[in-house]
């Protein structure tokens, strides 16, 4: 189990890459401190770990395969991504198979077929996207997020190979942020952005962080906002994307979505920021 724990030190935010015990995360241990990180990936057995993020100097992931003993560092991935930054990793681990995993972030994203020692760019056409996720109950990869200006859901069902561009309908607009893929026909995603703003030098990541054009973190203050323009809304499709039902919306709480998880096809739970 991965667990990534944020430090301030000096005015700045360290992101400590940790390996924590499944009980409780009683015995966590403190791995490599980086620039930027956000996601994480681990295999089943625990042995391999992937962790995309910046060193301060290139785009890339932090790997583990022995239980987090060990840590290298493979810069050149989000140049081979394409990617501005990498946010968020995902591993297919199926018995009798390869382990490959997917990363994606701002602008691109890459795939590794053998388990985290080679990359190359993800079969794709461009796409931001901060959620990447590996589905065991639906066998999907899925990456949701903005595709050629357009709400996008980019799925395979074959370990990465192929991937069908689904296209999110109804939103307010296109922010489309997380999703959730409980079956292979029904899928839900979340949607919603914070105020806008006139910071044009900087590539906004969230209401509180966004990144400026020499790739440094920016903190901002909720006061530094105003506090309408929020929205948020979750869809939901049950035919594999054909059509799409706005299940959830709020335009009046100051509030946006994040990440979304279903149980099943009936059962989901989503955070709002």
């Amino acid at each position: 189990i991965l667990l990534c724990c944020t430090m301030k030190l000096f005015r700045s935010t360290v992101l400590a890459l940790c390996l924590g015990i499944c009980s409780g995360f009683s015995n966590v241990t403190h791995l490599q401190n980086a620039v930027i990180a956000f996601g994480s990936a681990t295999s089943s057995d625990g042995d391999a770990s992937f962790f995309p993020a910046s060193d301060g100097n290139s785009v890339g992931v932090y790997e583990s395969f022995d239980s987090g003993t060990s840590l290298v560092y493979e810069d050149g991935v989000g140049a081979t991504a394409g990617a501005m930054l990498l946010m968020a990793a995902a591993a297919r681990d199926v018995s009798g198979q390869n382990m490959s995993v997917i990363v994606g972030g701002l602008f691109g994203s890459a795939i590794s077929k053998d388990g985290g020692h080679e990359w190359e760019k993800l079969n794709i056409p461009e796409m931001y996207s901060q959620d990447v996720k590996f589905e065991k109950a639906s066998g999907f990869y899925a990456l949701t997020g903005l595709s050629l200006s357009q709400p996008t859901v980019a799925l395979s069902s074959d370990g990465g190979e192929n991937f069908d561009m689904i296209t999110v309908s109804g939103l307010y607009n296109s922010d489309v942020r997380y999703g959730s893929f409980p079956s292979t026909t029904t899928f839900y995603v979340t949607a919603g952005m914070w105020p806008e703003d006139d910071i044009s030098s900087q590539q906004r990541i969230s209401a509180r962080l966004s990144i400026a054009k020499e790739g440094s973190l920016v903190h901002h203050k909720i006061s530094d906002t105003n506090s309408t323009g929020y929205w948020g809304q979750v869809a939901k499709t049950t035919d594999g994307g054909e059509t799409w039902t706005i299940v959830f919306e709020d335009f009046e709480s100051g509030l946006y979505p994040n990440d979304i998880h279903c149980a099943d096809e009936d059962t989901c739970t989503f955070v709002l920021e």
